[in-house]
């Protein structure tokens, strides 16, 4: 095999440029910082200060944004692979499309944000905070989401497989046709959640209310009153 290329980092006059940028007092900001398209590969943004900047189709791989303030940014297309995303407020960001890909961003709030269509296989979301976050047809194959708060999220169509759900608030979310096969239920919580269609894996408890569709092999509602609730797929 050949020599491994270096990974690639972001300029020096560049992240000088973006540490002015992310330190700046924002009360004297007239308007959304436009970043679009940059390049930012590698760049430490730790703590930055750039909420409802334009950073559409930008490229944030490997890039530090722990503790940063991204919240009303719009990050439609953006690509954040690898990016380190610890404890980042997003709140109400528009990540559409977007590139997630094994993202590291346990503690991270993403209340409100858009997700529909982005990719976060393999991102570790540990006690992320994804309440009312819309993840319409989202692909979150593999994801670590132990303990992470789903409250009324939209993840209509959306991909779940082989993911770590332990003990994720699921409360009224919206689940109609998501696929959750092979992934780790164990102690989420999915009171009040519509489930209509979704593809649970096999052995685990369905949850009150609920029962496998034999012909479709996804879950469609029972008659709790007449005590047809399911235990579990067989």
């Amino acid at each position: 095999m050949g020599a491994e290329l270096p990974e690639r980092a972001t300029r020096a006059d560049v992240q000088a440029a973006m540490t002015v940028i992310g330190r700046r007092d924002t009360t004297h900001d007239s308007g959304r910082i436009d970043l679009a398209k940059v390049n930012l590969t590698g760049a430490n943004l730790h703590h930055a200060h750039l909420a409802r900047a334009n950073l559409a189709n930008a490229d944030l791989t490997r890039t530090l944004l722990a503790w940063a303030n991204l919240d009303g940014a719009y990050l439609g297309g953006a690509d954040f692979a690898k990016a380190e995303l610890a404890a980042a407020m997003l709140r109400g960001t528009n990540l559409g499309r977007a590139n997630l890909r094994d993202a590291f961003g346990p503690g991270a709030d993403l209340t409100e944000a858009f997700l529909g269509g982005a990719d976060l296989t393999g991102a570790s979301l540990t006690a992320a905070i994804l309440a009312r976050a819309n993840l319409r047809d989202a692909n979150l194959t593999g994801t670590n989401l132990i303990q992470a708060n789903l409250a009324g999220a939209k993840l209509p169509g959306a991909t779940l497989a082989r993911s770590n759900l332990t003990g994720a608030n699921l409360t009224g979310a919206d689940l109609t046709h998501a696929d959750v096969h092979d992934s780790d239920l164990t102690g989420a919580g999915f009171s009040d959640a519509d489930l209509t269609e979704a593809w649970f894996p096999v052995n685990a408890a369905i949850p009150e209310g609920w029962a496998v569709d034999p012909g479709s092999g996804r879950l469609a509602r029972t008659d709790v009153d007449a005590g047809d609730s399911v235990q579990g797929a067989r």
